[in-house]
């Protein structure tokens, strides 16, 4: 009798090759059961730095009266069972929750096999036709054919097994088991609440500079990942922003795609303050894919002041001269937010051309009104070097030691160089203080001075200073 006219699920061998051997072969599901999906009217995800989130939307349960054993899938692999919640959003008196627990047996390739012992399948194995049979056994697979003859097939020689179902019908995910006292039955409406890992969000920046003005444009935007295997669908998100103390921590993790959210415009309020954390809610409803990562524009600013500052430090970079943007998060500026760290990537824009990406580096979280410097690269028409031109004893606890250092610009236009000098001999016992200098050195802390340096275009300006060590 044929029994393949309902819902089937068909395996296939999937084999990896490396330069020409066979490495393995394995049967994975090709027919993968329907969308593991949570959705609804009312699905709200707060997604926090530390890679989870706080998941919360309406359920509907059918219970029947008395105490009842009811189950909500799915659920993600890394939901935390100690902060599940379920509320009754109606008659609150008339359910109890009694128990709450997480079943997390799936159903895999193992107990799909084991749920088709001794049933019929069809199958095909190299240099046959397809065939049906009864599923004996699975190491090698025995099949019982109509005839009553065992064939025997081997792992690496079957192509396809066809399981008929419903028997076999595959569960991948997690799901939360309630057992319920209700006073009367049917479907009642209740509020779930739980936190996960697998949700994170990252912020991304682009900063578009004016060359012919110290302005910019900024936009931001952020990663949303869903390493789940779970779809979130049609869900309003929020993000926060902000060091919480976490007991468990989430894995990095691999994203099979990503994608560009199109969501409505910006809305007034990108941020608000929470206990101490900042929050971002999103516009609209937004679906988070299985495996996947999407982006969402977050605001965009134009217009915003930026200072380009050379800096030459002898200590730690001592023959660059390295290149930073300055910026304050300011109302002023046209911020005045707290901005979630976040990479940002700076780009140049000439009239009639393209933007050029000219450096990129982490901004930490920015409160407002602090101000952000960050690096984009080395300078490469100006240049700095250093040289020790002598070295005196002027008392048996004392040392005198005077420096060269010199700052050449072959750019067309005039510079300023931020030149930066740590003084640590015999650190910490040794105090220091400046004797001379051909440019006036402001002491910054307990160890460094600086000095601002006018360089012309196409000149070297030299600074001269002694420095004297006490101890």
């Amino acid at each position: 009798m044929n029994t393949f006219g309902g819902p089937r699920y068909v395996v296939q061998r999937r084999i990896r090759i490396l330069s020409g051997a066979l490495l393995s072969a394995a049967l994975i599901l090709a027919a993968v059961a329907p969308a593991r999906t949570q959705s609804g009217g009312n699905l709200n995800i707060s997604i926090y730095s530390g890679r989870f989130a706080l998941v919360r939307q309406d359920v509907q349960l059918s219970l029947r009266k008395g105490v009842s054993e009811n189950f909500f899938a799915p659920v993600p692999v890394g939901i935390d069972l100690a902060s599940v919640r379920l509320i009754p959003l109606h008659k609150p008196d008339a359910y109890r929750v009694l128990e709450v627990s997480l079943d997390r047996k799936t159903f895999g390739w193992e107990r799909l096999l084991e749920n088709f012992r001794n049933k019929s399948v069809r199958f095909y194995a190299s240099g046959s036709d397809t065939l049906e049979g009864r599923l004996l056994g699975t190491d090698p697979f025995l099949f019982e054919l109509p005839d009553g003859r065992i064939r025997a097939v081997q792992s690496k020689d079957l192509r396809w097994l066809d399981f008929p179902g419903p028997a076999g019908k595959p569960r991948f995910s997690p799901r939360l088991r309630f057992v319920i006292d209700a006073k009367s039955g049917g479907v009642a409406p209740f509020w779930l609440e739980y936190l996960t890992e697998g949700l994170a969000w990252s912020a991304e920046y682009r900063a578009v500079l004016d060359p012919d003005r110290p302005e910019m444009a900024l936009s931001a935007s952020v990663i949303l990942e869903n390493s789940t295997r779970l779809a979130y669908r049609d869900a309003r998100l929020e993000l926060v922003a902000g060091k919480l103390n976490l007991v468990r921590r989430a894995r990095p993790v691999r994203y099979e795609r990503t994608a560009m959210a199109k969501v409505a415009a910006v809305p007034q309020e990108i941020e608000r303050s929470v206990f101490e954390y900042h929050v971002y809610p999103l516009p609209g409803r937004i679906s988070l894919e299985p495996k996947a990562q999407k982006r969402v524009e977050l605001f965009a600013r134009r217009g915003v002041p930026v200072r380009r500052k050379y800096i030459a430090d002898g200590s730690r970079w001592p023959s660059e001269v390295r290149v930073f943007l300055a910026f304050r998060n300011s109302r002023k500026s046209g911020l005045g937010f707290a901005l979630p760290g976040g990479r940002v990537r700076f780009f140049e824009q000439r009239p009639g051309r393209n933007a050029l990406f000219i450096g990129e580096d982490v901004m930490p979280p920015t409160p407002e009104n602090e101000k952000v410097e960050l690096f984009t690269g080395v300078a490469f028409d100006v240049k700095v070097s250093h040289r020790r031109i002598d070295t005196r004893r002027p008392g048996k606890r004392s040392l005198q030691e005077t420096w060269e250092v010199k700052l050449r610009n072959q750019k067309h236009s005039t510079v300023q160089v931020i030149l930066r000098e740590h003084f640590t001999y015999r650190a910490p016992e040794a105090t220091w203080r400046i004797v001379e200098s051909t440019h006036a050195l402001k002491k910054t802390d307990a160890q460094t001075a600086e000095a601002l340096v006018t360089v012309p275009a196409g000149k070297q300006e030299i600074v001269r200073y002694t420095v004297q060590y006490t101890w």
